[in-house]
């Protein structure tokens, strides 16, 4: 069982996303299927945004949301909590960075959710940036699939076009361990 943890403010704007994505009532499913400390926690408002919480809680959650509506909706959450997480001057000072900037400032960012790994960006180049996250005790696919969307949308906040992750070692279910290669253009010339 592992001990790592997530910040609260995750499964806050985790569950108020979903609920602007889909409903009140799709909303409640999920909530239907979660562990009943948990669900209680969520309805109510008892997780502190900047408290930390078991990972496998987290877990929980996204696997209920996954159940009710598939796993193609994991990717647009992590989008979309970057929004939602964001505060309007934030979004202005990302696009303000470049891309490559946006990448290399992930380590400082991936940090602030999870106590237990670190993200490393490697070959960081104009279009393109290898990143690998370690230690990432108690995540699996969902996990990792939001974590995907979440870069993404942030390289795109930051002006890259055509964003692509693409996870080359890990992240799936059980995986500590994910390498992603990711490609954009600028809009400019190449």
């Amino acid at each position: 069982m592992s001990t790592a943890k997530v910040k609260g403010l995750a499964f806050r704007t985790t569950a108020r996303v979903f609920e602007q994505l889909r409903g009140v009532e799709r909303q409640q499913q999920v909530f239907a299927l979660l562990p009943p400390a948990l669900r209680d926690d969520l309805m109510f408002g008892r997780l502190v945004a900047g408290g930390w919480y078991p990972i496998m809680d987290y877990r929980h959650l996204l696997a209920a949301i996954v159940q009710v509506e598939g796993p193609g909706l994991i990717k647009e959450i992590g989008a979309a909590t970057i929004h939602a997480d964001l505060k309007l001057v934030h979004k202005v000072v990302l696009r303000m960075l470049n891309p490559s900037t946006i990448v290399s400032l992930g380590p400082s960012l991936f940090k602030r959710y999870y106590d237990t790994s670190t993200l490393r960006t490697e070959k960081p180049s104009r279009n393109n940036a290898r990143t690998r996250y370690e230690g990432c005790d108690g995540f699996d696919r969902n996990m990792w699939q939001e974590t995907l969307g979440t870069t993404q949308e942030m390289l795109t906040l930051a002006g890259a076009k055509h964003v692509r992750v693409r996870i080359s070692s890990g992240g799936g279910d059980g995986d500590s361990h994910c390498v992603t290669d990711i490609y954009w253009s600028d809009g400019g010339p190449e």
